[in-house]
């Protein structure tokens, strides 16, 4: 009789779990609303090339903006930088410095970095929430060698987009995304990201309730054939964890760690007792600032 009693409980717990209403996880945009963002990517390769072993590390930090306003075709998310920081280094040795805030304007690397500075690019999205267009990046040629070539800045700008599952979630839903993760002059074939994502619950942070979004996944290089890239890359690591704000349609706060094995392309010189791949890690940490007016 207990143990009837008990399975009675279970089932009806089950079912009221399954009735439980769940969260809206689908990104939002306001019009007439300026959502401030900064992020921070940290970067650090290690490689021997010729005998000599090379240690680059690079910071950046952006603020960057994104304006609101209704469209045609739906809605217009206006993108722009406030401002960028940039320090990267080599072996220890300052290779490059800049910081846009500066009195200077960011010093000698100030008329390099002025096409990103300077852009207005947009992206459009459909009554759904879809993307259907990303205008503004053309004016952007050169700037890959600092990873922020017209490829990488449109995943930057459509990412959250595509990385969430556009509808009802309850604890425990899981979802896979591909995303293309362009390598600039490393490779004309991008890598491709696979994330697995899974919606933890609901947790407190700040005095509101938040979505936590647990990722993991890996990165593989594409093509084949001809178009086979002239370098391998392997993922060893991926992961990390996002807060979406139901109610306000918006990541709040995210931070993902990777750490991959790059083969260098065919044809660099390396010698005989270097490794044949060399590990690269990277760090990036996002954070929702403020919901203003626009101006």
């Amino acid at each position: 009789m207990l143990k009837k009693q008990f399975w009675g409980v279970v089932g009806m717990m089950g079912l009221l779990v399954s009735a439980a209403p769940g969260v809206e996880l689908k990104l939002k945009w306001e019009n007439g609303k300026r959502y401030v963002f900064e992020q921070k990517m940290s970067s650090a390769v290690s490689l021997s090339m010729g005998g000599v072993a090379i240690e680059t590390a690079s910071d950046m930090t952006q603020e960057m903006h994104y304006d609101v306003a209704a469209h045609e075709d739906g809605t217009e998310v206006k993108f722009s930088f406030e401002s960028v920081k940039m320090d990267v280094s080599m072996n220890g040795q300052q290779q490059m410095s800049f910081d846009s805030t500066a009195e200077d304007g960011g010093g000698p690397a100030a008329a390099m970095m002025a096409p990103v500075l300077e852009m207005e690019a947009s992206v459009i999205y459909d009554e759904e929430g879809e993307v259907v267009a990303v205008k503004g990046l053309d004016g952007l040629q050169g700037m890959e060698q600092l990873g922020m070539g017209k490829d990488t800045l449109e995943q930057m700008m459509t990412q959250a987009s595509l990385l969430m599952p556009g509808g009802d979630m309850k604890p425990g839903d899981e979802w896979e995304r591909k995303i293309e993760m362009p390598l600039g002059q490393l490779s004309k074939v991008p890598a491709v990201s696979t994330f697995k994502l899974k919606f933890e619950g609901m947790e407190e942070r700040e005095g509101k309730q938040l979505a936590m979004i647990s990722v993991g996944g890996s990165v593989s290089m594409g093509g084949e054939g001809e178009e086979a890239p002239p370098i391998s890359l392997e993922s060893k690591k991926m992961e990390g964890v996002m807060f979406f704000d139901a109610e306000l349609g918006q990541l709040v706060e995210s931070k993902m760690e990777m750490d991959l094995e790059m083969g260098l392309p065919a044809g660099v010189p390396v010698a005989e007792d270097a490794p044949e791949k060399f590990p690269m890690s990277v760090v990036t940490l996002q954070k929702l600032k403020s919901v203003e007016e626009v101006k």
